[in-house]
């Protein structure tokens, strides 16, 4: 009896073994899995994992102002017809100076993480879900923040469009700049942009020729929001 007794103990001893052993294995496996595909990529504000790529986190706390195209009282047709690049040069206002120069200068065009948030927005653009938002691609940024107080910061964005894309009556929209929140303007400021003058929004045919010019434009300032609403509108007349 007592030999079967040790018999029975060993065989249970065994069996306990084998069974903790099995489940050790089984946790180090799965957290190997959850792990493999994963690509730590954050000094470039890209995390991707596997092959997509998603947002930067900062591009939620941006937003965008928009242009709005009409034609001059001068004329009877449409010299916006054949349009097929746009170039839209806005001016920082004080808020968005301070924020770009002083605040988060992290957050500039060619700059970690900014270039990450101009990635994604330079798709966003084009799609975001804005009523009479025109067919376009965004082409480049040329975003200027100097270091001396007398010089302009602006930035310049050139989009593309297909020949159908019909600006009469649409909007593009211009940024991406920082909402309110993010901008965290001074008492009295908020994060807008200007139209300086007529010259800084042209309009180019497929020969990159300039076929119209502002003729005129409504209020000047745009406000960077979410809604594609209090666009600046701009004018336009055939190039003469």
């Amino acid at each position: 009896m007592s030999t079967l007794s040790t018999y029975f103990s060993r065989l249970a001893a065994a069996a306990l073994l084998s069974a903790c052993t099995d489940r050790g294995d089984t946790s180090e496996t799965g957290s190997t899995s959850a792990t493999t595909g994963t690509t730590d990529t954050a000094s470039t504000g890209t995390p991707t994992t596997g092959d997509a790529t998603t947002e930067s986190p900062l591009s939620g706390e941006h937003g965008f102002t928009c242009v709005s195209f009409g034609v001059s009282d001068n004329t009877d047709t449409d010299p916006l017809e054949g349009t097929r690049k746009v170039k839209i040069t806005l001016k920082y206002d004080p808020c968005l100076v301070d924020f770009y120069r002083n605040k988060h200068p992290e957050l500039r065009q060619v700059d970690t993480p900014g270039a990450a948030v101009f990635a994604d927005w330079k798709t966003r653009l084009c799609s975001e879900p804005v009523d009479g938002l025109a067919k376009c691609e965004v082409e480049s940024f040329a975003q200027t923040i100097p270091d001396a107080d007398s010089d302009a910061y602006k930035m310049t964005i050139t989009y593309a469009l297909p020949a159908d894309a019909g600006l009469l009556g649409r909007k593009l929209l211009w940024g991406p700049g920082p909402l309110p929140e993010l901008a965290a303007c001074e008492a009295g400021l908020q994060p807008t942009v200007s139209l300086g003058a007529v010259a800084d929004i042209i309009g180019l045919d497929d020969k990159d020729q300039q076929i119209w010019r502002v003729e005129s434009f409504g209020a000047n300032k745009g406000l960077i929001g979410t809604t594609g609403e209090g666009c600046i509108q701009i004018f336009a007349d055939y190039l003469f």
